[in-house]
């Protein structure tokens, strides 16, 4: 156990609480929740029920919803099915790469597709290994083993999920 500012936390509760510090960092307007995992909205305006235009919104995703569109997420794309991969991301969909220094960004479903196109083109044999799957609500933390040809490296990815969709992937990499 890690001693933080007067309470004690495990290690996946460490990274839970940076991960929801990097989604505040992009702007997010969602308050932290005061128990379970930090990540579901509790303030009034965050109801189970809230729907627009028929779409399930975050409060609405279970730790299972949000794991099994991760799952077929990851499936699409070790089968580098980019249409697939399309149907499975949101319009507005945000992806930051891994890329030196602070990775790239990709907005939008047109942008995210085209990134991974040309991923796949430059890395046919790609294969990401999923090695844990953390949920909370319509986040999920990812940590994967990437193969290619000559070598591996490992990472994670900060997914969230809305409507059954992929709505933002930040990708960070060891090394």
């Amino acid at each position: 156990m890690v001693q933080l500012a007067g309470h004690t936390a495990g290690p996946l509760r460490l990274i839970l609480d940076w991960a929801e510090e990097q989604f505040r960092q992009l702007g997010r307007p969602d308050p932290p929740c005061q128990a379970g995992l930090g990540w579901i909205g509790t303030s009034a305006s965050w109801g189970a029920s809230q729907h627009r235009r028929g779409e399930l919104w975050e409060a609405d995703m279970t730790d299972d919803d949000t794991r099994r569109v991760i799952e077929r997420f990851h499936e699409a794309f070790n089968e580098h099915d980019v249409p697939a991969l399309e149907g499975l991301i949101s319009e507005d969909c945000m992806f930051e790469d891994t890329s030196p220094p602070d990775g790239v960004r990709h907005v939008g479903r047109r942008a995210v597709a085209d990134a991974w196109r040309q991923f796949f083109v430059a890395s046919p044999d790609a294969e990401f290994e999923v090695e844990e799957v953390v949920t909370a609500g319509d986040r999920a933390v990812v940590r994967w083993l990437y193969r290619w040809t000559d070598g591996h490296v490992r990472g994670v990815d900060l997914m969230r999920v809305r409507g059954g969709l992929v709505t933002e992937s930040i990708a960070y990499v060891k090394g």
